[in-house]
């Protein structure tokens, strides 16, 4: 039932609902509670001093016997008292409520409920009165005496009408019964009563609704026989009348009691229907009273037999020929227990043959009966087989990953271990019960303080830890550990107990330990290669400078004219000398970036003239080849904020291959933008071009495209590898862009913040 329904039921019933949480010191009255008490519903706060100033003063210490006895000896709180309402009236009510104790046996909590018995105590007393009154009328005569005249006003009273009706009888003479009524003329029996009093014919137990002396309401029954002269001339009426009040005050009030009645069991059944389980009820005989929809919905098949009378034992025969039983049982074992006697309830999960699963729940009634409810528990038992499903896959992972959890409780010192823990500790989980003494004796001796520390530590003060400590197996075997703990807390906030996960790392530590020493080794090879490529470039620079010197010499013809024959000789050798040179430079680069030993000198530098040097110091290069040679540099020329030798070199370096790899005739461009991204510089010939799929491989050492001018010029394959290293040193990128047969470009972008200024050279 849904908060609204329940409350709409509650207000419908007349029920008034309270809530006393003793441990937060609130009280709460429902709406209909306050203004059953005279209060307004937005009255706050209620108080228990509000309701002791309710109570009648001749009722609060019975209340509060009641309400001691409850909560102390848990005697059923069920009493009626008074209230002294504010507008001066008194009303009649019935409290019932129910407290909820601790484990202490200390009451915590009571809520409750009242209903006003005003009319049913008014009804009760009248009732008294009236059977006393039938007993006086059976004493002497129970009906008092009238007379009236032709116009049907009163001119007589006997004195029965002072002590049945309280009303002196000189009071209602010279009036009529119209007069003295409290209904409406128009109503049917009146028009009626008219009409025959009109024909002067007698008339037999009239009953009406009269005002009293005292503006109350009175109800009479009258009898009456018109009364006529010697010749038939018409005198009026004698008759009897009989004050039936109290009569009709206990048929309105059990009126009102049955339309409450029946608005109960609307209500009630207003519930059940609403349930979104299904409802059964049986009688005593255990035959079929009533369900709700929900349960003919959860159950088509049997609907058609769910009639007032049936047995349950054919609705039983019904259910089990569509369930799915265990081996142990049959049809017949499982009918007959179910028309066991449920005793104080009962409750079972069954599997029905479509496979959705019902919780079959039975309750006894007080007339012997059976109340019944069935559970759609379908979705649970997935969501739990998917749970156990999750758990096994959980525990196969920590398999998997040398994983286990554990769960220390503090108060008694237990540990429980999960199989991935039992696992990794290479432990028979049925043969072997951790104690927190078992542990740290398996701990590391230099460990075992620090790991005693850090879960007291945990516990102390609530805190997560983590830790990692050396532990012997089950088996002797050393291991290493990392631990985890987070703290577990009770209702009043203590720690109750530490979860905890541990994972083995052993071999995770060895590989780190091998990674180590190959990571020492490496760096003893690199720096072994350094030195020796350093000692090399020296003992090979020494006689290489001897040999560039004399065939310079030698090719300029200083010491004396040569033959054209051992001119070219002498060239070869300078060519082949400075080739050796290049690549003895490019190989101490390389060592010196690979080593992170390139250290940038800034400073500001013009590009216009970088580029200039860049091209001076190319000619070497360039001479004996045929390109045109084109820069396109901003003016006023950029100023950046870089090492004027490296960025010389890599622009000699793609300058250098620009010329190799460019056919004579070709065209070779220097380019020079300034963006809001950036500056970049671009190198762009109309070469022979890389195929796309080898551009990757040129940022490597010793990378060259396979062409017959790569072979012509030679080379180390390091120049763009050393450049692109350069121009990152320098927070930029080197980007190459370039098919084959199509020529190159070579992309220089800087960030934005090397731009200083402008320059107008």
């Amino acid at each position: 039932m849904s908060e609204e329904r329940y409350a709409l039921a509650v207000k419908g019933a007349g029920v008034g609902i309270w809530d006393w949480d003793m441990e937060r010191g609130t009280l709460y009255w429902s709406p209909l509670f306050k203004e059953m008490a005279g209060l307004s519903p937005e009255e706050e706060p209620v108080t228990h001093d509000t309701f002791e100033n309710l109570l009648h003063p001749d009722d609060r210490g019975l209340v509060e016997n009641a309400l001691r006895n409850h909560l102390f000896k848990r005697v059923p709180y069920d009493t009626e008292f008074r209230f002294s309402l504010p507008d001066g009236t008194v009303r009649w009510f019935r409290g019932r409520a129910q407290a909820v104790w601790n484990a202490d046996g200390r009451a915590i909590r009571i809520a409750g409920s009242i209903y006003d018995i005003t009319d049913q105590i008014l009804a009760s007393q009248q009732l008294q009165d009236s059977k006393a009154r039938f007993l006086d009328f059976a004493d002497a005569a129970s009906e008092w005496f009238w007379e009236s005249d032709i116009e049907h006003r009163y001119t007589y009273f006997s004195e029965r009408l002072s002590e049945h009706a309280g009303v002196v009888p000189s009071a209602w003479l010279h009036l009529s019964r119209m007069d003295l009524a409290a209904e409406a003329m128009e109503l049917p029996h009146w028009r009626q009563h008219v009409a025959t009093l009109n024909a002067h014919r007698p008339f037999r137990n009239f009953e009406y609704e009269a005002r009293g002396p005292n503006h109350e309401t009175l109800w009479f029954r009258t009898s009456g026989k018109p009364v006529f002269d010697g010749v038939g001339g018409f005198l009026g009426y004698r008759g009897t009348g009989t004050n039936i009040t109290t009569q009709k005050l206990t048929e309105i009030a059990h009126r009102r009691s049955e339309a409450r009645a029946v608005r109960a069991e609307q209500i009630l059944l207003d519930a059940i229907e609403s349930l979104s389980d299904g409802f059964i009820l049986l009688d005593a005989n255990r035959c079929f009273l009533m369900c709700n929809s929900q349960y003919r919905r959860m159950f088509p098949a049997v609907a058609s037999i769910l009639t007032p009378g049936a047995s349950y034992e054919s609705i039983c025969r019904y259910f089990a020929a569509n369930r799915r039983f265990s081996d142990e049982w049959d049809q017949d074992t499982w009918v007959s227990r179910r028309l066991e006697p449920v005793g104080d309830g009962r409750s079972q999960e069954e599997q029905l043959s479509d496979g959705r699963w019902v919780r079959i729940s039975d309750f006894p009634t007080k007339d012997g009966g059976v109340a019944g409810l069935r559970t759609d528990i379908t979705k649970a038992k997935l969501q739990e087989q998917k749970l156990a499903k999750r758990e096994r896959e959980l525990l196969e992972a920590q398999k998997i990953a040398r994983i286990g959890h554990w769960r220390l409780e503090v108060l008694t010192g237990e540990h429980e271990w999960s199989a991935g823990l039992y696992q990794i500790m290479k432990a028979p989980p049925g043969d072997y019960q951790p104690t927190m003494e078992d542990i740290l004796s398996r701990i590391h001796e230099q460990d075992r303080d620090e790991a005693a520390r850090r879960l007291a530590h945990c516990v102390a003060t609530g805190s997560t830890t983590q830790w990692e400590y050396r532990i012997h197996n089950h088996e002797g075997d050393l291991m290493i550990w990392q631990s985890e703990g987070y703290c577990e807390f009770g209702a009043d906030g203590s720690v109750t107990s530490v979860f905890g996960i541990c994972r083995d790392v052993t071999n995770e530590r060895q590989a780190e330990d091998m990674l180590r020493m190959a990571k020492d080794a490496a760096e003893a090879a690199s720096k072994a290669k350094s030195d020796f490529l350093a000692n090399m470039s020296h003992e090979l620079r020494t006689p290489l400078n001897a040999i560039i010197g004399f065939s310079d010499m030698l090719s300029l013809e200083m010491l004396g004219p040569l033959g054209q024959r051992y001119l070219e000789y002498a060239q070869d050798i300078n060519r082949s000398g400075r080739h050796l040179l290049e690549l003895i430079n490019d190989l101490l680069d390389m060592a010196r970036i690979e080593a992170g030993k390139v250290v940038l000198h800034e400073e500001p530098v013009a590009l216009d003239q970088v580029i200039d040097e860049a091209l001076l110091l190319s000619r070497p290069v360039t001479s004996g080849t045929r390109h045109s040679i084109e820069l396109d540099i901003p003016s006023p020329t950029p100023v950046l904020r870089v090492d004027r030798r490296s960025l010389k070199q890599v622009l000699i370096n793609l300058l250098g291959n620009a010329v190799k790899f460019t056919p004579d005739g070709g065209r070779i461009a220097v380019t020079a933008r300034v963006s809001s991204d950036g500056v970049a510089i671009v190198v762009t010939d109309s070469g022979i071009g890389i195929p796309r799929e080898r551009i990757d491989d040129l940022g490597k050492p010793f990378s060259q495209v396979e062409s017959g001018m790569a072979r012509r010029h030679g080379g180390s394959g390091m120049g763009v590898f050393i450049s692109k290293a350069l121009v990152e040193r320098h927070g930029g990128r080197l980007g190459i862009d370039s098919s084959l047969g199509n020529g190159t470009t070579v992309t220089i972008k800087l960030p934005l913040d090397r731009l200083m200024a402008c320059s107008g050279s």
